[in-house]
Order: structure tokens, then sequence, then C-alpha cells
């Protein structure tokens, strides 16, 4: 049996059964699938993919670290597509797992955090970085304990839902836009950056009380 017949992990949901099958979902999914996923070797895991964007962090934290801000924003757009990416490998060929559902979301966060902690200092007004990231603290020490426990066998994972997957898509966006203010200087930049950030930190906190919530039903 290929890897991409392989059955599912027990008590996790068919991607056709999976709250990210919406159509958009299923209109990126397939964008990714008729040009990247195609030419990705049966043998490469979704996990995998998961795995080389966390390798991109210390990049962009090494260019941001000499202000090199372009390349830092190059390697930062590299390790924001592959989340999509990973992602989209994992419902098309059904090979979502509980690593994948605890490791996507923690990588997402490590790079959001790190990235805004670089530039912190560059930004003029710091504390929208530590507003949009309050929230995703929590949820991010939650997902590396579950790391932890996932060595002990723990199987039972709670999914990303829609509030945390627009949350992380306007932290994307937040970031870039913090990005193009360094390198252009431009009040239109930062205006964008900053209303991003305050969306963003505002999806975080509805994001936190959804997944609380899932977790107090248990």
């Amino acid at each position: 049996m290929s890897n991409s017949e392989r059955p599912d992990e027990p008590g996790l949901p068919r991607f056709a059964q999976n709250e990210a099958g919406s159509k958009f979902q299923r209109l990126i999914d397939g964008l990714w699938s008729r040009t990247i996923i195609k030419f990705i070797p049966l043998e490469v895991e979704p996990n995998h993919i998961t795995i080389l964007r966390i390798f991109f962090i210390p990049l962009v934290l090494y260019y941001l670290s000499v202000q090199l801000y372009g390349w830092a924003l190059v390697y930062f757009l590299i390790a924001s597509l592959l989340d999509s990416l990973d992602g989209a490998l994992a419902r098309v060929r059904n090979k979502i797992t509980a690593l994948g559902l605890v490791l996507d979301p923690v990588s997402d966060k490590l790079l959001v955090i790190l990235t805004l902690s670089f530039l912190i200092f560059n930004y003029p007004y710091p504390w929208l970085f530590v507003f949009a990231v309050l929230f995703d603290l929590p949820l991010l020490l939650g997902g590396l304990l579950f790391l932890f426990k996932m060595k002990n066998g723990l199987k039972e994972v709670t999914p990303a839902n829609w509030w945390g997957k627009i949350k992380m898509v306007l932290q994307v966006l937040a970031v870039l836009a913090v990005f193009l203010y360094l390198i252009y200087r431009t009040d239109w930049w930062l205006a964008v950056s900053a209303v991003l950030l305050i969306f963003s930190a505002i999806f975080g906190l509805l994001n936190m009380v959804s997944q609380g919530e899932k977790i107090l039903k248990k």
C-alpha cells in the first residue's frame, strides 16, 4: 500500500469530513495540487515540510539580526507558503496525523512570535507586537506540552479552528506589512501593519477562547 493510501490514524477525520473542507480550503488545496503537490514524491510526508519550515526560522532571524530585511522577508514568505503547502498535502493525500495537527500550529506560532520579537525594537508601536502575540503564548506552551505528551501515547488532539486560521493569515500579512515598512519607511505600510496587528490580536483572543471552550468540554 502506498503512502497516499495509508489509512487514517484512529479518531482523526478524513479530509472530506474535516472543517477545513470548505470551498475556500478546497480552492487553495486544488491550487497547490495542480501546481506543486503533483511533483512531490509520495515518500515526502506533510510533517517533513513542517519541519523544513521550522528550519527556515533561524534564517529569518539571522537576516533580521543584521538588518537585511529584504532577505528576511524572502525567507519569511517561503516559510509562510510552506505552512499552506503542508496542510494542503496532508488533506489532498489523506495524511492528516495527530503529530501534524500539533506540530503545524506550534511552528506557526514560533515563526510569528520569534520574528516579531526580533523586530520589536525597530517598530514605532512595539506594544502592538505584544498585543498581537499575547494570546498565542498560552497556545504555544500548550502545543509544546502536547508534543511532550505524545511521546507517552497521547493521540487525541484538537484541530485548529477557523478563528486560528484567520488569525494566522492576519499575522502573516501584518508581519509582511512590517517588513515593507522597514524597507520603504512609508506611513502607508506603517498604518496597514498597525491595523493588521490589531485585527490579528482580536482573532487571537477569539481563537484562545474557542480552544479553551473545547478543552473544558472534554
